[in-house]
């Protein structure tokens, strides 16, 4: 469990001492290896067996009366991942759990982040309930449901789908619709890892949208996405890669993250407007 510039800890950690959870002696030892490896006191405490995690988790519900949720057992709702973006669930280690009308509940290792919680108000236009989990059980649930929802953020492909792949495969066989138009995205992304590419291109064309890879200076037409499912497609990749599919009149720049076997890739994803 890790607490980057946890809020919560660093507010209640001198608590620990007078509930004599923990020595100050070992608090002031704590405190000097976090400075000298810069990593946060409550991850020292843990990893060097002076604290529980679990411990540490109750002690803290306690003094702030914030509900503590054991996410192990956890099964949240799924169609809850649609409201927070994968930059955000990474950046701040949250995932939602359930939403009830207006208000959704959200998980946290950091309930006392107001910057975080704020920004989720602004961008999801619900009330933001936090609770409190372990920051290891958020990140095997980001893991879980993330990369293989594909909800946002994430496209996962397996080795032995792309030795030998064609996309164009895939496009007789997708739908518009979000779960199929990932798959094309996904398989487009697959045969140019296979071929060594590293630049992808879409350009309007009057059938649609053609597929060009670029390798050093090459430049290969791969074949055209047809005019019934390219807007859903660059409206697709725009979501994924955390831009807004509304704005077409200004250059965007975003990220897309992929992962083939147990790597993790980032692709830069911009967008620009054109005479089409």
């Amino acid at each position: 469990m890790t607490f980057p510039l946890n809020k919560t800890f660093e507010k209640l950690k001198y608590d620990l001492v007078k509930d004599n959870l923990i020595s100050f002696e070992s608090l002031e030892q704590a405190d000097e290896i976090a400075s000298a490896q810069k990593i946060n006191i409550a991850q020292v405490l843990i990893n060097s067996g002076l604290l529980e995690e679990e411990k540490l988790l109750k002690f803290i519900e306690s003094k702030l009366h914030i509900p503590y949720v054991n996410l192990d057992d956890y099964s949240i709702d799924v169609s809850c991942l649609k409201y927070i973006n994968f930059n955000d669930v990474q950046k701040y280690k949250i995932i939602p759990l359930f939403k009830i009308e207006d208000c959704l509940t959200v998980a946290m290792s950091d309930p006392l982040n107001l910057f975080a919680i704020d920004k989720l108000i602004d961008e999801t236009g619900f009330n933001i309930e936090p609770v409190l989990s372990s920051e290891k059980a958020i990140l095997n649930k980001i893991e879980k449901y993330f990369e293989t929802s594909n909800t946002v953020g994430q496209i996962v492909m397996e080795k032995e789908h792309y030795e030998t792949h064609k996309w164009q495969d895939t496009l007789h066989t997708t739908n518009v619709s979000d779960e199929n138009t990932t798959e094309l995205i996904r398989s487009i992304v697959t045969e140019a890892i296979s071929k060594n590419v590293h630049e992808l291109f879409f350009e309007v064309c009057q059938d649609g949208l053609n597929v060009n890879f670029k390798k050093e200076f090459d430049i290969e037409n791969t074949g055209c996405i047809p005019n019934i499912l390219s807007a859903s497609f660059i409206a697709r990749i725009k979501t994924l890669a955390n831009l807004d599919p509304a704005v077409s009149e200004i250059p965007q720049l975003g990220k897309l993250i992929f992962k083939v076997d147990d790597s993790h890739l980032v692709a830069s994803v911009s967008a620009f407007p054109t005479i089409h």
